[in-house]
């Protein structure tokens, strides 16, 4: 890293076999001055107050979403506060990053079984963001929330709006033998349903 300042993290990662964002902490770890950084934006006010827009959200990352807050308390961060929400829908997706307010990339992956076949391509968003992650746990969202979440005090005015999101998420509608139709929701967290 020392003899090639120009690399990127992402080319210094590849010749260490490495990710960016291990490459860039050791460059913060080891005192590196960091150039060039990518800041991405986002309405960090989004979760403060409810809103349609911030209860469909809140709904969606209660289905098909994740927190991890920074538990470590050294002054290297080995693991940011982040917010991961992860789906097929790409342009779904989109939507949420821009009712947020964020440009952060949206990037994607193969997810394979166990027995190497592709199941499908999800695409995720990842936002590192501490009050983002603190103002999420406020609403009662938490790490490994899926077989142990609650459902949160949403109020009235903005229930069908959450309920509509993690519809989006984790909802689907099925036809009934009688020709009639079914609204379903999953969950692992029988408390939630």
């Amino acid at each position: 890293m020392k003899d090639n300042p120009k690399l990127s993290h992402k080319q210094v990662g590849n010749i260490l076999d490495r990710s960016e964002s291990s490459v860039q902490g050791k460059k913060l770890q080891f005192g590196f001055k960091m150039r060039n950084l990518i800041i991405y934006s986002i309405d960090l006010d989004f979760f403060k107050k409810w809103s349609p827009e911030m209860a469909y959200v809140l709904g969606f990352i209660y289905a098909d979403g994740c927190i991890r807050p920074n538990q470590s308390k050294g002054a290297v961060r080995h693991y940011p506060n982040r917010l991961r929400i992860e789906i097929e829908d790409h342009a779904l997706l989109e939507d949420i990053r821009k009712v947020m307010g964020s440009n952060h990339p949206i990037k994607g992956r193969f997810k394979i079984s166990d027995i190497n076949n592709i199941l499908g391509y999800y695409s995720y968003l990842c936002i590192t963001r501490r009050e983002l992650v603190n103002d999420l746990m406020t609403y009662g969202l938490i790490p490994k929330k899926s077989k142990v979440m609650q459902f949160p005090n949403v109020p009235v005015k903005y229930l069908s709006h959450f309920i509509r999101g993690h519809f989006d998420g984790d909802g689907h509608v099925s036809e009934l033998k009688s020709g009639g139709l079914a609204i379903n929701f999953s969950s692992s967290s029988s408390d939630f349903l």
